[in-house]
């Protein structure tokens, strides 16, 4: 299925509703949102799946103890999985910010983390976490993305390299 720009600014004000929602079930428990930055409309994809999967299996072993909810699905916006945890929101976001910094495919994911009392989302700069970084150059990511400085193309392809080598290295 073609997606349009249209479709996945739908699926994200549903995305951002159905959030709301678990936060107003799971009152005080923080929410996770993870979502894959995959370049493009198409963001459905072997590749994007791969990599949420990936991660979401990273999200699972570290707050196991901790999670109440999980939810996933495939929109528009490619896979999204909802978290609720509960655990300390700022400790969340540090962990999530190591996945996102140190895992050799966390560069390719959103993670936001909601605060339950404030049902505020935690930013990388109120920790001191400078902006991400652009896969291909040491711009800020959010720069290259406005301005369309890199071809959809070279971007999966660079993807599709890096988790090639994260599979080969996880066997």
């Amino acid at each position: 299925m073609n997606e349009t720009a249209m479709d996945i600014l739908n699926a994200r004000e549903e995305r951002v509703c159905f959030q709301e929602e678990v936060m107003d079930r799971y009152k005080n428990n923080t929410l996770i949102s993870v979502r894959v930055n995959y370049p493009g409309l198409k963001k459905n994809t072997a590749l994007s799946r791969n990599i949420y999967f990936a991660i979401e299996k990273i999200i699972l072993d570290i707050f196991k103890y901790y999670i109440r909810l999980t939810f996933f699905r495939i929109t528009a916006e490619g896979p999204v999985g909802i978290f609720i945890v509960n655990r300390n929101s700022k400790v969340i976001k540090q962990l999530c910010m190591k996945v996102e910094d140190s895992h050799p495919i966390g560069r390719f994911v959103d993670i936001d983390v909601y605060d339950g009392f404030t049902r505020k989302s935690l930013s990388r700069t109120g920790f001191g976490a400078s902006p991400r970084k652009c896969y291909l150059c040491d711009n800020i990511a959010q720069e290259c993305v406005r301005n369309r400085t890199h071809d959809i193309e070279k971007i999966i392809k660079y993807m599709e390299e890096v988790n090639e080598k994260f599979v080969k290295n996880r066997r």
